[in-house]
């Protein structure tokens, strides 16, 4: 049987305050089999330390409609040291693969990590993955940057992405939901989250 497959964005790649809760809208996946949800996340701030993880939840329901059978499907957790925030030494141009930085930022991010180039127009923004550190020089990244990025622009480190995949036939409607009000200290985060369902 044809399997077909629909890309989706609930949650679009957005800032979300210290205490604030996000849901998406709802998604009907009553005749669908299977899901793949895509979290991208980002700390928003290198001067709090938060006491409880943000929580990044997909809830299911079997009931066609209403708020009274939601229960959690998926559950991660981001970590929760400080980040570190530094600024671009200079401006990338779309593509480029390489990032100046010559300060000790850059000595403290490991190959496979993420980061997060913060964009003036959060739309812009990008998590990118390093592929090479050279020490006090510069950060190489897989693929180049999608968009330019200006030279004194925010980016940070314990970047994240996480990938989960899972039956749901049992399943009505699902929805993605940010917690960042779990611990008494919070911080500001930026989250995206894509949704693929097959039917």
């Amino acid at each position: 049987m044809p399997v077909t497959k629909t890309l989706s964005t609930p949650l679009a790649l957005q800032q979300l305050a210290a205490g604030a809760l996000l849901k998406s809208a709802v998604i009907d996946v009553s005749t669908a089999y299977s899901i793949d949800v895509f979290w991208s996340f980002s700390p928003d701030s290198g001067a709090v330390t938060p006491d409880a993880a943000t929580q990044l939840m997909v809830e299911g329901s079997e009931d066609a409609s209403g708020d009274g059978g939601w229960f959690t499907v998926s559950f991660l957790g981001s970590r929760m040291s400080l980040a570190t925030a530094d600024t671009l030494d200079s401006g990338l141009s779309a593509g480029a693969t390489v990032m100046p930085e010559a300060s000790a930022s850059a000595s403290i991010t490991p190959i496979n990590s993420y980061i997060f180039l913060k964009n003036a127009t959060i739309g812009n923004s990008e998590w990118k993955q390093i592929s090479k550190v050279n020490a006090a020089t510069s950060l190489e990244f897989f693929d180049g940057v999608v968009n330019a990025q200006a030279g004194g622009e925010t980016w940070y480190n314990q970047a994240e992405r996480f990938t989960v995949s899972f039956n749901i036939e049992a399943l009505t409607r699902i929805r993605a939901v940010v917690n960042n009000n779990a611990g008494g200290t919070n911080r500001n985060v930026i989250v995206e989250c894509k949704v693929i369902v097959a039917t």
